[in-house]
């Protein structure tokens, strides 16, 4: 797979080259999130800037989209898990770091317990953090803990309550 929008004309990676730089962006792109999630953090350390309405419910609903899309993209590099290679040690660092992540994010005691019901956002993002659970099931969802799952599950349920938009259809399917 190239990644050719990473290369300049003026630069040329070998195969190994290239999934290093990729494996180092992934890194970069996850580390705001999961490290302050696992703190239970996020919330608190997360700099967030909302726009004027009709934009301004924002704050309740960027955390779970920050996961959710962070985790459906590492998802499958995170399925690979542990194996001896330093490439290795580092997945199975940011495996603990998601599963930690999820478990705060479903604990309704926790700091950074996220919105699965309100405004209409949640229910993509909730869907963005099930996908991710479907594209790595044995390193994410099968080492969750029993009551992560449980809760997981519950906060799923929850966001039924949410219509989706028809936005993917045209006029004449709406009818």
């Amino acid at each position: 797979m190239c990644f050719c929008f990473l290369i300049t004309k003026s630069q040329t990676y070998t195969p190994q080259e290239e999934r290093k730089e990729l494996v180092n962006l992934l890194v970069k792109i996850a580390s705001p999130v999961l490290p302050n999630m696992t703190k239970d953090q996020l919330k608190s350390s997360m700099p967030l800037k909302t726009a004027i309405k009709p934009y301004d419910f924002r704050a309740e609903v960027t955390y779970l989209e920050a996961l959710g899309r962070t985790l459906v993209g590492m998802a499958p590099w995170l399925e690979l898990g542990l194996d001896d290679t330093e490439e290795g040690q580092l997945r199975e660092k940011y495996i603990q770091l998601a599963l930690k992540s999820i478990e705060n994010v479903v604990d309704p005691k926790a700091n950074d317990y996220l919105n699965f019901t309100e405004y209409s956002q949640p229910v993509v993002d909730a869907a963005f953090l099930a996908q991710a659970l479907i594209k790595a099931p044995t390193q994410l969802w099968g080492r969750l803990n029993k009551k992560t799952k449980e809760n997981l599950i519950a906060e799923f349920k929850k966001s039924r309550v949410i219509s989706p938009f028809y936005s993917n259809v045209s006029n004449h399917q709406r009818h």
